[in-house]
């Protein structure tokens, strides 16, 4: 829809789309022997559904500037419909499971500190919860216990924390997202800003996981607020230290996903700063050329986010079974480019 004689420009849409036969990995018998127990075949449908609004014009339009402007800003819901005979498909990290959305985040329930002994505390699948006994204390180091909040100094019976008490953590695919685009023009001078954001989704921060195992190896900063006595319990999220990466695989959950490093992926990104001079006719007019334009550009500018990892759009398992965990990958690299537009 045009206004004001097509300065400003509207436009609404809803869409749907659905998806059958969608390429997933179906669960085979182990007698089989197949590798992984799956093979890969059309199993899935997938519904899809969003509103896209955007909007665009001349801000300004005077005869030395100008500032056009274009924003956009989309929705999308996204349900797994069907699969094979209705059985959730479990990776590491991620679950596709009808009724969610496709590849949530699939873990444990984390609850912080058991501030009397360090211990980490999740919440099982029936809402009781469990701590992990880093050290004897009472009981076999390495084992799982009740945990009663009114009577943290003591372990409870002993207990489990299994593949039976996974919850979905959120999903990975950003649930809104858009963008900013703004041109001026001022005399021969020419400037770009680009600004995009997204969110609603959740990242699996694997790295981050990794580098808290407490074996011979860098640790992050994060384990300065360790818990370290009950006059001193740290953070209220990070357990006691404890020798070995048995023990860090134990405290962490590693290799499977917990609530504890599971992050927001909201941000709010300068994806582009450019600006340029175009040389006036007189002086391109001596060269013998038609047009030559000089411009700076620097792509992937700033990042705004809450997320501790080096990009919120930094996704290093590319696959369909674990999108949406980060690990040990690279940002987005921030580009510098100088240049020339010449014209004959």
């Amino acid at each position: 829809m045009g206004l004001f004689d097509g300065r400003l420009n509207l436009e609404l849409a809803y869409w749907i789309k659905d998806n059958s036969d969608v390429v997933l990995a179906a669960p085979t018998p182990p007698s089989l022997g197949v590798p992984n127990n799956s093979i890969t075949r059309n199993i899935g449908r997938v519904h899809n559904s969003g509103i896209e609004f955007s909007i665009s014009g001349t801000v300004i339009d005077k005869s030395n500037f100008s500032w056009n402007s274009n924003f956009n800003f989309s929705t999308q819901r996204n349900e797994v419909k069907e699969l094979v005979d209705g059985n959730d498909i479990i990776y590491e990290y991620t679950i596709h499971r009808e009724g969610e959305s496709i590849n949530s985040i699939y873990g444990y329930q984390y609850e912080g500190v058991n501030k009397a002994n360090g211990n980490p505390i999740y919440r099982k699948a029936d809402g009781t919860l469990v701590q992990g006994n880093i050290t004897g204390n009472g009981g076999s180091a390495g084992v799982y216990y009740g945990y009663d909040p009114a009577n943290p100094t003591a372990l409870g019976a002993q207990s489990s924390l299994s593949s039976a008490d996974k919850v979905i953590l959120g999903t990975t695919l950003p649930k809104w997202f858009g963008g900013l685009d703004n041109n001026f023009k001022l005399g021969n001078f020419d400037a770009n800003v680009f600004v995009r954001f997204s969110g609603g989704n959740k990242i699996m921060n694997r790295t981050r996981q990794d580098l808290l195992t407490m074996a011979f190896e860098n640790n992050s900063t994060e384990i300065l607020g360790r818990w370290q006595s009950a006059e001193n319990p740290g953070d209220g999220q990070t357990p006691r230290l404890a020798a070995g990466a048995n023990y860090g695989n134990f405290i962490n959950t590693n290799g499977e996903s917990s609530s504890r490093f599971v992050e927001n992926g909201d941000f709010l990104k300068v994806s582009n700063l450019a600006v340029g001079y175009t040389l006036p006719k007189t002086i391109t007019e001596r060269l013998s050329i038609d047009r030559l334009r000089v411009y700076a550009q620097l792509q992937n500018a700033f990042v705004f986010t809450k997320y501790t990892g080096l990009d919120p759009e930094t996704y290093t398992n590319l696959n369909n079974n674990n999108l949406g965990v980060d690990w040990n990958g690279q940002p987005q690299q921030r580009v510098f480019t100088v240049g020339l537009n010449l014209g004959f």
